[in-house]
């Protein structure tokens, strides 16, 4: 089928049959997909790949929407059009990052984001832990962007709403 099944990696010694490996396990087609559902770990560990409720949209499209394990879901992910995430959400540690703020108003005609926002839903209320504002110059270029006072200089934040 061409896809990646196993890893090896031995750190000591040369690859042999009784080398640790990653294994990556795929739908098999029958049901339209190959897509990757589960990674297995060498010590048992799995973590599985959803893609949402049968018949969906994202079950459709194959566009991830929980990555976790049997226990828990790690992040959820909310998208707008085919593959562009708007919302991750990291429901261990009760954290999400917003790009599309209000109903799509963080967004720009042009579909370029304006603001992005990481908020602590655990707490009570709930706690904004960074939110960046965007601007364009005219050519698309991003010129600039603000950080609230409230953050030290030395904050900066990876640009995550951007593909």
């Amino acid at each position: 089928m061409g896809k990646l099944a196993h890893v090896y990696q031995a750190h000591d010694a040369a690859v042999d049959g009784n080398t640790p490996y990653v294994a990556y396990e795929y739908d098999d087609g029958v049901a339209r997909y190959v897509r990757l559902p589960q990674v297995a770990y060498p010590d048992g560990r799995q973590v599985q790949y959803g893609y949402g409720t049968t018949q969906a949209i994202d079950d459709i499209m194959s566009r991830l929407a929980t990555i976790g394990d049997a226990n828990s879901t790690y992040a959820a992910y909310k998208y707008l059009g085919a593959g562009r995430i708007v919302t991750e959400d990291y429901e261990d540690i009760e954290v999400s990052l917003d790009c599309a703020a209000d109903d799509f108003a963080a967004l720009e005609r042009f579909g370029r984001i304006l603001e992005q926002v990481w908020t602590d839903y655990g707490a009570d209320p709930d706690v904004v832990l960074d939110h960046y504002s965007y601007t364009y110059d005219r050519v698309g270029k991003l010129p600039s962007r603000r950080i609230p006072s409230t953050h030290s200089d030395a904050v900066k934040g990876p640009l995550r709403c951007f593909p």
